[in-house]
């Protein structure tokens, strides 16, 4: 909520009924939106008489509009009615009406009404954590008169009422305030985030590198296991060769270290 209008006009509700003027009218330009507005609502209802307003608005700038309207009567607020939504283009002028109902209450004197006007174009949106909304203005005014108002008795509500607006206007600056310190926590904490991501995902990178490299040392590995038992297998083969040539040599000295030895026995007896 970017502005709250509250506009008391005391000294219209003290005039006399006699020479009050059977209708009144509010008016405000909304310079964010480039819209004008002029209410016109009856001066006086009965207590449980349902009325008429009529809201002109007048555009200044090509927007898509969201009005809604809401009146307090002392209990609560009533439900948001919507006046219109959609484009005005700048230039246009669209009168629209909506109806409410005076409360019963015998207490009540006053009738408060809340308008608000939602905008948006390119240029004008609102983002809340990473969503877009409208923008928005206020305007709360006071309304019809409820007739056998005790003008002391209406001072005294006005009072009132005007106390507790300020309270709420207050309270509003607080959770303003807090709002704005969560605002900023969450940047820093998305900011923080997408460091994270970032670091995450060159961590993923440095990690795939990583292990494609691994998983060529470890094929390299097994090749060269294969051709160590290769090797190992060939030198028993080698091995097993070279004992069986020498077995084989040995046996051949022996046989012919005897035929010389019988060489030598039959020369000498010779």
């Amino acid at each position: 909520m970017k502005k709250i209008v509250f506009l008391v006009l005391v000294s219209a509700l003290f005039l006399a009924v006699a020479v009050a003027t059977p209708y009144d009218h509010e008016y405000q330009y909304f310079d964010d939106a480039k819209l004008s507005v002029w209410i016109k609502f009856p001066s006086e209802v009965k207590p449980g008489e349902s009325f008429l307003m009529w809201i002109t608005v007048k555009a200044y700038a090509t927007k898509k509009y969201a009005l809604y309207m809401c009146v307090y009567d002392g209990g609560a607020w009533s439900e948001w009615k919507t006046v219109y939504k959609g484009y005005i283009h700048a230039g246009d002028e669209q009168t629209f009406v909506a109806s409410f109902t005076a409360s019963q209450d015998p207490s009540i004197h006053l009738i408060f009404v809340w308008l608000q006007v939602q905008f948006a174009s390119r240029e004008d949106y609102t983002v809340i954590g990473g969503n877009y909304y409208y923008c928005d203005e206020n305007l709360i005014f006071i309304g019809p008169k409820i007739r056998g108002v005790d003008p002391k008795e209406l001072q005294e509500t006005i009072d009132s009422l005007r106390e507790k607006y300020e309270n709420l206007l207050e309270k509003y600056g607080k959770l303003k305030s807090a709002y704005d310190r969560l605002d900023e926590e969450y940047r820093l904490l998305k900011e923080r985030y997408e460091n994270l991501t970032r670091s995450y995902k060159e961590l993923q990178e440095s990690y795939s590198e990583l292990k494609e490299k691994y998983d060529e040392l470890m094929y390299t590995n097994t090749m060269l296991k294969v051709e160590v038992e290769n090797l190992r297998r060939n030198l028993t083969i080698i091995l097993a060769i070279l004992f069986t040539t020498l077995a084989v040599s040995l046996l051949l000295a022996i046989c012919l270290r005897k035929k010389v030895k019988k060489l030598e026995k039959s020369e000498s007896k010779s």
